[in-house]
C-alpha cells in the first residue's frame, strides 16, 4: 500500500514539474511575438534566449544565435508580429560554405522592425508550444555554395525611395522589392548580388546606396539628388 501512495506521489511531483517546465512557454504564435516584443523592449538577454528551441544546437552555433539577439536588443522603437508562412524557409540552408538545417519544422516568422531594420526570425511548434528555432549543422561532408554576407544601405533623408535587388542563393535568383523611406538596412546570406536598382519616388533631398559583401564596400553611389534611378549590376 505504501509503494502505491510512493508511486502517486512521484507521479504528482512529476506532474507539476512538467507544468512549471512549460509555465509562460508561448501558447500559440501571437504570444511567442508578444514574448518577444518584451524581451526586446527590455532588453532582456536571457528572456530572449528561453523562447529559443536549443535542441542539437552546438556551442558555436548557439554563439552566433546570441550575436544575432545581441543585435536586436540594440536596436530601438522594436515592433513585433508573428508571420505564418507555408513556404519561404527551407528546412535545410546553407551558410558560410556549411550546410545548416532548423530544428524544428518552421511553420512562419517572427518580422522583429526596428528604426534600423527588419530581422525575421523562423518559429516552430513542439509540444504544442511554439519557439523560434534554432540551427544544427548538417553533414560536414554535404557540399554547400560559398555564401556571402550581403549588405544594403540606403540613406535618403526626408525622402521616399523604391526599387529592388536580386541576389543568387543555391543556384537560383531570387529579386526582393523595396520600398520605405528616410533609410533603409538590409542584411542576408547568398551567393552574391546579381543587380540592386532605387531610386526616389518623392522630389525633395537625396539618396545614396551603399552595397556591402562579407563587410567590404564594392558600390557606393554617393549622394544622388537626381529623380534617375541609382543602378548597380554585377560585373561579368
Amino acid at each position: 500500500m505504501k509503494c502505491k501512495y510512493f508511486r502517486l506521489a512521484i507521479l504528482t511531483v512529476a506532474y507539476f514539474a512538467v507544468q512549471h517546465l512549460f509555465a509562460g512557454v508561448p501558447v500559440s504564435p501571437e504570444d511567442l511575438a508578444k514574448q518577444v516584443e518584451a524581451a526586446l523592449k527590455s532588453n532582456d538577454n536571457v528572456a530572449m534566449g528561453n523562447l529559443y528551441c536549443w535542441d542539437g544546437v552546438d556551442p558555436n552555433t548557439k554563439q552566433e544565435l546570441e550575436f544575432e539577439r545581441a543585435f536586436l536588443l540594440q536596436q530601438t522603437n522594436k515592433s513585433v508580429v508573428a508571420v505564418p508562412q507555408l513556404g519561404g524557409f527551407k528546412q535545410e540552408f546553407a551558410a558560410k560554405g556549411l550546410v545548416y538545417k532548423f530544428n524544428l519544422p518552421i511553420v512562419g516568422y517572427i518580422d522583429a522592425k526596428s528604426e534600423q531594420s527588419s530581422t525575421k526570425i523562423p518559429y516552430g511548434q513542439k509540444e504544442g508550444h511554439f519557439f523560434l528555432a534554432g540551427v544544427i549543422r548538417g553533414d560536414p561532408a554535404a557540399k554547400a555554395a560559398i555564401q556571402k554576407m550581403i549588405s544594403l544601405q540606403i540613406a535618403a533623408p526626408d525622402s521616399s525611395f523604391e526599387g529592388y535587388y536580386v541576389y543568387l542563393s543555391a543556384g537560383k535568383e531570387i529579386q526582393e522589392h523595396i520600398t520605405d523611406h528616410d533609410n533603409f538596412t538590409k542584411a542576408f546570406w547568398g551567393e552574391g548580388l546579381q543587380s540592386c536598382q532605387v531610386e526616389k519616388t518623392s522630389t525633395n533631398g537625396w539618396i545614396q546606396l551603399i552595397i556591402s559583401e562579407d563587410g567590404k564596400v564594392i558600390f557606393d553611389s554617393q549622394k544622388h539628388e537626381s529623380s534617375k534611378a541609382i543602378v548597380y549590376k554585377k560585373a561579368e
